[in-house]
Parts: C-alpha cells; sequence; structure tokens
C-alpha cells in the first residue's frame, strides 16, 4: 500500500507519519519522517499489521517545534494465508514457537503455519 500526502506550513521544520493500531496513538509505529515541505509518499507493508481498522497520524512540525496532528482512518484486510496440503505420514515440526514433536496429518488434513516459521520433515509415508 503508498500512502500519498501533503505536509506543508508557513513555519514548516518537518513532517512525521505513523501508524496508530486499531487507532490507539500509545501504540504508534514510526513510518516516515520528511524535512521538505509538499507532497510526500510513503510506502507501507500491510502484512506488518493485523487486519482490522487502523489509523495513520500525520504531525506537521513548526519551527517553533509545535505541530499540528491529522488523523485519517483505514482498514487492513489482507488475505489469510493459504493453507499447505500434506501428504498423510508423519512428520516433525520443527520451529519456534513449537518445540520439536511429531504430527500426524490425514491424506484430505491442511496445515497454515502462522507467525513464526515452521519446518517439516517427513519421518515416514511418502509427499505428494
Amino acid at each position: 500500500m503508498e500512502v500519498k500526502g501533503n505536509a506543508s506550513d508557513p513555519a514548516f521544520r518537518k513532517w512525521q507519519l505513523d501508524v496508530l493500531p486499531g487507532g490507539d496513538a500509545n501504540a504508534a509505529s514510526f513510518l516516515a519522517l520528511g524535512e521538505t515541505p509538499g507532497e510526500f509518499s510513503v510506502p507501507i507493508d500491510t502484512t506488518a499489521y493485523p487486519n482490522g481498522e487502523h489509523a495513520l497520524r500525520l504531525r506537521v512540525v513548526r519551527a517553533d517545534s509545535n505541530y499540528d496532528e491529522y488523523i485519517t482512518k483505514f482498514t487492513i484486510a489482507n488475505a489469510a494465508p493459504k493453507a499447505q496440503a500434506f501428504a498423510a505420514g508423519r512428520y516433525l515440526a520443527q520451529g519456534s514457537p513449537l518445540p520439536p514433536h511429531v504430527v500426524q496429518f490425514n491424506k484430505d488434513g491442511t496445515f497454515a503455519a502462522l507467525g513464526s516459521p515452521v519446518t517439516f520433515i517427513l519421518l515416514e509415508g511418502r509427499l505428494g
């Protein structure tokens, strides 16, 4: 996603753009800062935030260090990760936060690895 905006003031010093997850200013996440007034464009990796309503906060700072603040709400709706299909067999799951342990998958079963990467090592059976 690309955020485009305009930051200007007669006494312009700088601008700062933050994401407010869930609209919570106390959880602000810094995105970008610019020292040139006018139009700007900033890429945002929406997969870094959970789906749902959030807000962008633009602060336009003046030479005296006071600032004006502008809030714009937006919604993230990233597609769910695709599930990986596994053939029947026994697998060893390794990776944080999972401790190594054996996992059984059925022929019609699927598995979606969410969060930390997980590696599955085939112990018996066959792939595909």
